[in-house]
């Protein structure tokens, strides 16, 4: 491994990071994650600091570091549901804030970039599914729900502009669910947090 020498003392596991951090210590560490996970199971916890310091994440700008913080903390949660929440919510705030921060689906007058290319038959294009209708979670034009399958997903006026969201490249995603679990983030669509974790737990290792 390229980060400095992993450490065990009174149930806790230490990490330190170098910054910079480059991006072959990053891609080492993710290569790292399962078997971290098998060695803080039970009452093993990890710690993760850099230049011997905890990770400020408020202050943080730098993407990886973040997702340092937050593998972090899902390792230390020790029970399953809580886990599985802690991610839902960590990796939706997450693409909210990439859609909605950057106006990837450019709306302009309540129509979104696919809308305006009739990419889709009617308005809110995403929230229309084939056989199902509009989303009944959609609300004066506003989403009330947390669905992950929905943020996951980008239209092919987006793809077509090289913006799309792939599990594997999410690591919170890619390192901590099966592939079962995987194709239930990914696929189901227009249903409520609590009814994705649920399946997500039938179908935990």
């Amino acid at each position: 491994m390229k980060y400095k020498e992993l450490k065990k003392k009174d149930n806790v596991i230490e990490m330190n990071f170098d910054k910079p951090l480059s991006e072959e210590t990053y891609q080492d560490f993710l290569k790292s994650i399962r078997k971290l996970r098998f060695l803080c199971r039970k009452k093993v916890n990890l710690h993760i600091t850099l230049n011997h310091k905890d990770i400020d994440i408020d202050k943080e700008k730098d993407q990886r570091i973040i997702n340092l913080y937050h593998i972090e903390k899902a390792i230390n949660i020790k029970e399953k549901k809580k886990r599985y929440e802690y991610i839902y919510d960590v990796v939706c705030n997450y693409l909210d804030s990439c859609f909605q921060g950057k106006n990837l689906c450019e709306f302009k007058n309540n129509k979104c970039l696919g809308d305006r290319s009739k990419k889709f038959e009617k308005s809110c294009g995403c929230c229309n599914g084939k056989n199902r209708g509009t989303c009944k979670y959609l609300v004066d034009g506003h989403c009330t729900i947390q669905c992950m399958g929905c943020k996951l997903f980008t239209c092919p006026s987006l793809r077509k502009k090289g913006i799309k969201f792939r599990i594997k490249d999410i690591p919170l995603l890619n390192y901590f669910f099966n592939l079962r679990q995987k194709e239930v983030l990914a696929y189901t669509i227009f249903t409520p947090k609590e009814k994705v974790i649920e399946r997500l737990i039938k179908f935990r290792w």
